[in-house]
């Protein structure tokens, strides 16, 4: 037993979990790891979804890890699973991103001004996420997912509307010329920043607000839009990655064979992606972001009833 005087030097912190309180002396807050490490074989299973829907659709395949991680099958926390998936994004942005680029398929000096501004707000987005409660994390990236799903199949839409009213006035008109310099460095600056606070909020590659910018605000054909915002993320997440894990945010043993699963699935999606015609990628990256951004809002919903019983719970004893 520990004598009084031990007990006074002690602050003790109330800790409440499954309707059961402990006190212990208090310590620097840290997210902690599961209590079970996952099996290779799920993590590398979701990997590889991951990485094939991700290079498929130019996104880092985050939105698809970070359901999985928190699955009953794998088990991590709202927490570490945005920051673990990062190992993820980084794997497929670099396997997929080679694959594009092998078809000439990307922008590089768009690349680096994306990278450049977007690795400096990813820390300050993996700072914000750190601050936030499990239950709103997931509810957030469930509302960005759906609002960004239409953005890209919209582009495809305004742009062949605005040919067919050109043609009807006289003619298909003179190709825009291509912006200068500045204004290129001002509209990828200004999409990097955007993408990576989210990225380092959400766990995810930046891809969601990278891909759905370039198609609205450049003039960037989809496939080359998709390589720019793969290879952009890679710098981006291995930032992220290392914020996180700053932050106690990221279970080393699940990322590598993570990284390992969608790195091998990037390459099949991002070589299979470029065979086809620009209008099918566009609408399956939109039915993408609709169905696993309800399947986020649902599993937040439930998040957020299963906080409320618990502290109901306890309420009681």
């Amino acid at each position: 037993m520990l004598s009084t005087a031990r007990l006074l030097t002690l602050r003790p912190r109330v800790h409440l979990r499954s309707g059961l309180r402990r006190t212990t002396a208090s310590a620097p807050k840290k997210k902690a790891a599961p209590s079970q490490e996952p099996g290779f074989a799920p993590v590398t299973g979701a990997g590889m979804l991951a990485g094939f829907l991700g290079s498929t659709a130019g996104m880092g395949g985050g939105f698809v890890a970070i359901p999985a991680l928190t699955s009953s099958y794998i088990g991590l926390g709202q927490h570490a699973a945005h920051g673990t998936s990062l190992a993820a994004v980084a794997a497929t942005g670099l396997t997929g991103a080679a694959t594009y680029a092998l078809a000439g398929n990307v922008d590089w000096e768009a690349v680096v001004m994306l990278a450049v501004v977007s690795s400096g707000t990813a820390r300050l987005g993996a700072r914000a996420a750190s601050a936030m409660a499990p239950q709103a994390l997931k509810t957030a990236l469930g509302a960005f997912m759906i609002t960004v799903a239409p953005l890209v199949p919209l582009k495809a839409h305004l742009a062949k509307t605005a040919k067919a009213e050109a043609q009807a006035a006289g003619g298909a008109g003179a190709a825009a010329a291509r912006p200068g310099l500045a204004q290129r460095a001002a509209t990828f600056g200004g999409v990097g920043a955007a993408a990576g606070f989210l990225a380092g909020v959400f766990g995810l590659g930046g891809g969601a607000i990278v891909v759905p910018a370039l198609s609205l605000l450049t003039d960037l054909p989809y496939h080359v839009a998709l390589g720019t915002s793969l290879a952009a993320m890679v710098p981006t997440a291995i930032v992220g990655v290392h914020a996180h894990y700053g932050l106690g945010n990221v279970a080393l043993r699940t990322a590598f064979p993570l990284a390992v699963g969608t790195a091998a699935g990037a390459l099949v999606g991002g070589t299979l992606a470029q065979g086809l015609p620009e209008e099918p990628l566009q609408y399956f990256f939109a039915a993408l972001m609709v169905g696993l951004g309800s399947l986020t809002l649902r599993n937040a919903h439930a998040l957020r009833r299963a906080a409320a019983a618990a502290a109901k719970e306890a309420k009681r004893k």
